[in-house]
């Protein structure tokens, strides 16, 4: 099960419409947002990098426990700023 489906849903889905309907290009597109994403999670820590997304959106969704730490903040500004311009760059 991909954690990063609970902040990239949307965008997840519409990868698989696009790639259904044949759309490859568009589909790719967006996969390659979504992989940008992932990467600046992967630098993050993915749960607390999860949880700092979720965060920025409004949900309360609490810090990481130990052994997880939370992230340095200029990597979750970094990951935030990635968010950020990727999903600005198309529909997700």
């Amino acid at each position: 099960i991909g954690s990063t489906y609970n902040v990239m849903g949307r965008r997840f889905v519409r990868i698989w419409e696009l790639a259904s309907a044949g759309r490859m290009s568009e589909a790719r597109a967006l996969q390659t947002g979504a992989n940008e994403i992932i990467a600046a999670l992967i630098e993050t820590g993915v749960t607390a990098g999860l949880k700092a997304i979720l965060r920025e959106r409004g949900i309360a969704a609490g810090r990481c426990r130990p052994p997880f730490r939370p992230p340095a903040p200029e990597k979750e500004r970094a990951l935030l700023a990635t968010v950020e311009r990727v999903e600005r760059q198309g529909p997700a």
